[in-house]
């Protein structure tokens, strides 16, 4: 019998988004697939969201909610556990909202058995991709350095980028190391914007001994609120509508929020857990259904 073709995968971005996506199409050691990783940062998993070094800034979705795995939803607790990293900060239960260095962490580690294995089914590729084309089979991008790669799928995983500090410029991105550069104790502060991002910059400000006033602002001056306990809800891979257009998506979602409210849920339990599930089982079964072809 003949080997079944492999199907080339490149994942342009290497940040959380990248890295779930190149280790739920490894996880099956039986598949004829193999992915090419491209992230122009140093390392995997962080991106701008993750690569924070403040231990105070926080993730906003309890642990219950953040395994990498929409199938086991204590998996990201259970490495909390056995790597002691529960034990050095204040998470007692799967509720807890933890240092988002720590998941960057997490999420970093998720390609190490791939890559330690050396099977040439992941490859990682520090590089700045600059364009991308259609070929008569394929894909074809090009890097900064001007090398080229070819594949069959091609998948855009690149975030958001944070805008181009300039030491003139009087205002910078919450995020950017340049936002502290220049400022002084004592200076007046303003924020635009009252979310999550906002509470992030006012820690990293008074953590770092700023005294000056800090002023938020926005367009309805209202501040985050308070997350509600709800328990996480699995979705199996089976309740996933693949290779369906967005309408088709959407009133998915709603019914099952709707069917998890009546049965005493939370909308959240089902939404975040759906947007996960079915991102990742429907590029998974559209990879094998291109390798059956």
């Amino acid at each position: 019998m003949a080997a079944k073709p492999v199907t080339e995968i490149i994942v342009i971005g290497g940040g959380a988004s990248g890295v779930l996506l190149a280790r739920h199409l490894l996880k099956d050691p039986a598949a004829s697939v193999r992915v090419t990783l491209f992230e122009k940062r140093a390392d995997v998993g962080l991106g701008i969201a993750y690569g924070t070094a403040n231990p105070n800034h926080l993730l906003n979705v309890r642990v219950s909610n953040m395994s990498a795995y929409p199938e086991d939803p204590d998996h990201f607790r259970r490495w909390l556990v056995s790597t002691g990293a529960a034990d050095r900060i204040p998470c007692p239960d799967r509720f807890c909202f933890i240092p988002r260095p720590v998941y960057g962490r997490y999420i970093s580690g998720l390609l190490e058995a791939h890559m330690l294995e050396r099977q040439g089914r992941l490859w990682i590729v520090k590089g700045e991709c600059e364009a991308y084309r259609e070929t008569p089979s394929g894909v074809e991008i090009s890097l900064a350095n001007g090398s080229r790669y070819e594949a069959d799928i091609a998948v855009l995983a690149i975030g958001n980028e944070l805008p181009l500090a300039s030491n003139s410029d009087p205002y910078a991105e919450s995020w950017s190391a340049a936002c502290e550069q220049g400022l002084r104790p004592d200076d007046e502060v303003l924020t635009l914007g009252t979310g999550l991002t906002m509470i992030d910059h006012v820690l990293t400000l008074v953590h770092g001994g700023h005294r000056g006033r800090i002023l938020a602002i926005s367009r309805r001056g209202l501040l985050p609120h308070a997350h509600r306990h709800v328990e996480s809800w699995p979705i199996a891979r089976n309740q996933s509508p693949f290779s369906k257009d967005l309408a088709t998506l959407l009133d998915w979602m709603r019914e099952m929020v709707r069917v998890c409210e009546q049965g005493g849920g939370d909308w959240r339990s089902a939404e975040i857990r759906a947007q996960c599930a079915t991102l990742a089982f429907a590029i998974i079964d559209g990879a094998a259904r291109q390798s059956a072809a």
